[in-house]
């Protein structure tokens, strides 16, 4: 098992990068126009474009056949610029679809007619849904198990005030059958494993941004990078996103190849991953000071979102059930 990126897939990931950095950075958030507000139909047909969508759907359906590989290695380019959820889901429902005998939804997706918001199950059987303001259909994530419902199906919608600004957020109630009911664990494990590659990318993000911070903020006439301690700080970011994008790799390869153990290795993932994410979220915090708390910078989103995606996470695998059973 191959972990590291071919030329192709290294080409792929430096257009959809270079592409996300430069039309929706996380700077955008400093906009309060772009806080929860759904990405435009414009900006929409350009992800199509890109063929984000149908990555790994089948070619007859116009999509490019590729597999999980290359799901997390995008999902982690979002995780670098805050994405939407929407986007994430929209590509997942559109692979969901066209595996479970439901090629007009898939053909749909991938063409940029229709979106999916993904949502969480709340104790009290209503839904949060995140960025669902334009969604035609909704991904509901609740006791391990994922299902999929038309927009139609939404009885009732209040809007609350998240903590993370960045995402709209919307308690709902759902009446009607779902499209899709009750979808096996390996498709619950694929978001599963999207989800991890998205907090890596955060992680990531946070890393970069805190480098960055500490070689060019000066104390006492140098840059306070020189100081051990700030190394130590971002050296230990680095050390975290590597181990858990090394093991979101190895599981997304497992569930690809199907391996026994899939489940395990992906427990693992969420595992590492989500405790990257915040830690690295913290840390950046940590470097930039007393500034890192305040909205004029990012650092403050990276935090909030990684707790969004760890939610959407624990509704979908007990990570620690699975890798405390023997």
């Amino acid at each position: 098992m191959n972990l590291l990126p071919t030329t192709e897939q290294a080409e792929i990931v430096s257009v959809i990068g270079e592409f996300l950095s430069s039309e929706v950075p996380i700077r955008r958030y400093q906009e309060t126009i772009n806080l929860g507000t759904p990405y435009s139909a414009a900006l929409w047909q350009q992800f199509v474009k890109l063929g984000w969508f149908g990555v790994s759907c089948p070619e007859h359906l116009g999509g490019s056949g590729l597999g999980i590989a290359e799901e997390i290695l995008l999902a982690r380019e979002a995780g670098r610029q805050l994405i939407s959820p929407t986007v994430l889901a929209t590509a997942f429902t559109a692979n969901l679809a066209s595996r479970h005998d439901q090629a007009g939804l898939a053909n749909s997706l991938i063409n940029g007619e229709k979106r999916v918001a993904i949502a969480l199950a709340t104790k009290e059987d209503n839904y949060l849904m995140f960025d669902g303001g334009d969604a035609d259909y909704l991904l509901t994530c609740h006791d391990n198990k994922i299902n999929l419902f038309p927009a139609a199906a939404i009885a009732k919608a209040e809007t609350l005030k998240g903590t993370d600004e960045s995402v709209s957020l919307t308690r709902t109630t759902l009446t009607g059958t779902p499209l899709l009911k009750n979808i096996g664990e390996s498709d619950v494990m694929r978001l599963a494993i999207g989800l991890c590659a998205v907090l890596t990318g955060i992680a990531e993000s946070a890393c970069a941004a805190a480098v960055s911070y500490a070689g060019e903020r000066e104390q006492f006439g140098q840059p306070i990078g020189a100081f051990q301690t700030i190394k130590h700080l971002c050296a230990d970011m680095a050390v975290r996103n590597e181990a858990a994008w090394s093991q979101c790799v190895y599981a997304g390869l497992s569930l690809q190849d199907e391996h026994e153990d899939a489940t395990r290795k992906i427990a693992a993932a969420v595992e590492m991953s989500a405790r990257a994410a915040l830690e690295n979220a913290r840390t950046n915090i940590q470097v930039h000071g007393g500034v890192g708390f305040t909205v004029e910078y990012d650092a403050h989103l990276l935090v909030k979102r990684t707790h969004v995606l760890s939610s959407l996470l624990d509704s979908l695998i007990d990570r620690r059930k699975v890798l405390l059973k023997q």
